[in-house]
């Protein structure tokens, strides 16, 4: 039986330029597989193996003698179109002349074993009569993952060529996917994502809508604990976030509840690095090397500064602003002004930053009492805090419960 090369097609995925065989000539199912492959000066390698003495790469020639073999594996597998016969092991490789554009391989592939998953084959290459190459190879039968399976549809969506994108990662037709990023097996993207360059995603991770992530950045990667043994756990990220160059956001760890959390609408700016088991709010901005700790809380709408480390377990509440430079080691107040420049001390409210977010004067003049009980009046945390919960509005509320839920105590 012979086969042209749309029969060819029809049973080996490979296409140009990797489809290395041209004719079967004779065919002997799961028992011998003749093939021809026709050498021309056209083959993209010629362009850079030894311009100027074109010679075909040897692996090349192994690689054609593989999926001559594939043939007979594949051929009578009745769901062959679910199925590659993927190419495991060579043994005794041996070149005896060199294979030049004009030549005609005679690709001669004879089944040593063969049993339902897994083959093994001798397989030798001819040039007019001689013998140019020959190797025992083994192969094997593995699913073929279809665009179905992988939710990645390549023929409509924006994806660079470089990408690698695993079978079984759902990635939506109106993402955009730049060259050299990584998409693991159980990453989820939601609608019109933009990976820059360079992206890893990896781990459990889901991703939402409109989020726009640039080079080098890390995500749903393992966590920086050595008591982390990779247990299942997940990176949940929301929508419309801008994260920018080289931040790095690990997944959560068992012992932390399995979760790390970014909210919607955040900044995430160069080099941030979001620890495992970490919750961070929406509306948040962390500057340049602003680093968080493993099992850190970071409210909505906080602000934290560059090179601003924090310290595993604490909170940063809501509106605070934290300025750069600043070692948080303990909670920092919602609607705070915490910097270094005051020897790490909180020094009233963020008044530019809630003027911004729509705080009218009364609610402002409400926190500034609150702030004075607590930082300047001579009294201590407890009895500032019982004057505090006298005051109207729900920001003086929400000011007091931040205080007695603390753990670490707050920086005041």
């Amino acid at each position: 039986m012979t086969l042209d090369i749309q029969q060819i097609m029809e049973l080996l995925p490979h296409r140009y330029p990797f489809l290395l065989i041209d004719r079967i000539v004779e065919f002997i199912s799961t028992k011998r597989v003749v093939a021809i492959k026709n050498v021309t000066i056209n083959e993209p390698f010629f362009q850079g193996h030894f311009p100027g003495h074109p010679i075909m790469p040897g692996v090349l020639v192994i690689e054609a003698m593989a999926q001559a073999g594939a043939m007979l594996m594949l051929a009578e597998m009745p769901d062959r179109d679910k199925k590659l016969a993927v190419f495991t092991g060579i043994e005794n490789a041996k070149f005896r002349r060199s294979i030049t554009p004009g030549d005609q391989l005679r690709l001669e592939i004879d089944v040593l074993s063969f049993r339902t998953r897994a083959g093994r084959m001798q397989g030798k290459a001819f040039v007019d009569g001689q013998l140019a190459c020959e190797a025992t190879l083994t192969c094997m039968i593995v699913p073929r993952h279809s665009n179905a399976d992988t939710k990645a549809a390549t023929s409509s969506m924006s994806i660079h060529p470089s990408a690698v994108i695993a079978p079984g990662a759902v990635v939506p037709e109106s993402c955009t996917i730049g060259p050299f990023c990584t998409i693991g097996p159980e990453v989820v993207l939601g609608e019109e994502c933009n990976l820059v360059s360079h992206v890893v995603l990896d781990g459990r991770t889901h991703i939402g809508a409109r989020n726009t992530i640039f080079s080098f950045t890390s995500i749903g990667v393992s966590p920086q604990d050595l008591k982390y043994h990779g247990e299942p756990t997940e990176v949940v990220v929301g929508d419309d976030n801008t994260i920018r160059e080289c931040v790095t956001i690990s997944r959560g760890t068992v012992g932390g509840g399995g979760k790390t959390s970014v909210g919607s609408k955040n900044l995430l700016m160069a080099y941030v690095h979001i620890g495992h088991d970490c919750h961070v709010g929406s509306n948040v901005i962390m500057a340049n090397s602003a680093t968080l700790a493993g099992h850190v809380t970071i409210e909505d709408f906080a602000s934290v500064g560059a090179f601003c480390p924090v310290h595993q377990g604490c909170v940063v509440g809501s509106y605070a602003f934290i300025g750069g430079g600043t070692i948080v080691t303990q909670d920092v107040l919602p609607f705070s002004l915490t910097s270094a420049k005051r020897e790490n001390h909180a020094f009233g409210i963020n008044k530019i930053g809630l003027s911004r977010r729509g705080f009218t004067p009364e609610r402002l003049l409400v926190l500034q009492k609150a702030y004075r009980l607590l930082l300047t009046s001579k009294m201590n945390t407890t009895q500032a805090l019982e004057e505090i919960k006298k005051l109207p509005g729900e920001d003086a509320a929400q000011l007091a419960l931040f205080i007695e839920q603390s753990k670490r105590g707050v920086i005041k």
